[in-house]
């Protein structure tokens, strides 16, 4: 069963991102939240979901909501993906512990997270869409937490896992208000989905 889902995973995935149109279509929203529903079922059936197990759960059914609020509104999707960092957070720190948050591994994330800041800020101003800058921020600092957060479990799923995220989200932002870049729907939705599922995968090692 965990294989047969693993290859629904990548093959529903794959047809959504070659050959379904990503305007907001009952077919295209469907298809992008498939791949997400089939993974809550594969994390459901292959792992224990209680403590902070059950939130890394949570936070992929958050996700797959915020995958079909985003195709009607940008702004709600990106408040719900919000919500869903949290949980992953949550999970992650669960499973740290106190001795191994080492603060120097976050610098790094921190740098990062900084230099995109000022670049995403300074695009917004400029295109005047000021109202967004402070969602986008507050997202950056959610997301940056829960990339070091990851680190801390040393965990490799759980660490590339959250570097594919903000890669995702990198992209994204970096297309939506920065400049155009080619193949950028083929590129988030690869790393999005790959995210998700070493995310996913996390829980079999933290669960020792």
């Amino acid at each position: 069963m965990k294989q047969l889902l693993s290859v629904l995973i990548f093959v529903t995935g794959v047809i959504y991102i070659a050959f379904i149109e990503k305007e907001a279509t009952f077919v295209s929203v469907f298809f992008k939240a498939l791949p997400m529903f089939l993974l809550l079922i594969y994390a459901m059936i292959n792992y224990r979901t209680v403590g902070k197990h059950r939130a890394i759960v949570i936070g992929l059914f958050v996700c797959m909501l915020a995958d079909i609020a985003i195709a009607f509104s940008f702004l709600a999707g990106l408040s719900i993906f919000l919500f869903g960092h949290v949980f992953y957070v949550y999970a992650f720190l669960k499973a740290t512990r106190r001795k191994d948050r080492l603060k120097k591994m976050g610098i790094p994330y921190m740098v990062y997270a900084a230099a995109a800041g000022l670049i995403l800020v300074g695009a917004l101003v400029q295109s005047e869409e000021g109202l967004m800058v402070a969602p986008v921020v507050l997202y950056i600092v959610v997301i940056t937490s829960m990339g070091i957060a990851a680190a801390w479990t040393r965990n490799r799923y759980a660490v590339c896992g959250s570097l594919f995220f903000i890669l995702s989200d990198t992209i994204l932002a970096w297309n939506l208000f920065v400049t155009s870049v080619a193949f950028s729907h083929v590129w988030i939705m690869t790393t999005y989905y790959g995210a998700q599922y070493l995310i996913v995968t996390s829980i079999s090692k933290l669960e020792k």
